[in-house]
């Protein structure tokens, strides 16, 4: 899915409404980039769609809303989608690239 512009000094992107979003994650391209989208508890969260690791697509792994995690599908990498941590091995400072969203009228954007 690619995200609409909203042609505005803010460079946001909907992503969709916040009912899509609360339904299933979404991953949407902006500008050549994908971000992984989601809610999770009571958060809203986004993120690039790339593992510090060696670069697979996370949401392409589990993305679990009800535990707040992703892992990637490629080497099994775990991040909290409550700030983008490493889940096991924080010494490593390894982080999911963040990205800011915002809800709007009902509909989700992210702001880059």
């Amino acid at each position: 899915m690619s995200a609409d512009t909203e042609g505005d000094a803010t460079d946001r992107y909907r992503v969709g409404s916040l009912e899509e979003v609360e339904a299933q994650p979404q991953v949407v391209d902006v500008r050549g980039e994908k971000y992984l989208v989601c809610v999770a508890g009571d958060g809203l969260y986004a993120y690039r769609n790339v593992c510090p690791h060696q670069g697979g697509p996370v949401a392409e792994g589990r993305v679990d809303t009800e535990d707040g995690r992703v892992v990637c599908p490629w080497h099994g990498w775990e991040f909290d989608l409550d700030g983008g941590a490493n889940c096991f091995d924080t010494d490593v400072g390894a982080r999911l690239p963040q990205a800011e969203c915002v809800v709007e009228g009902g509909d989700v954007y992210l702001r880059l």
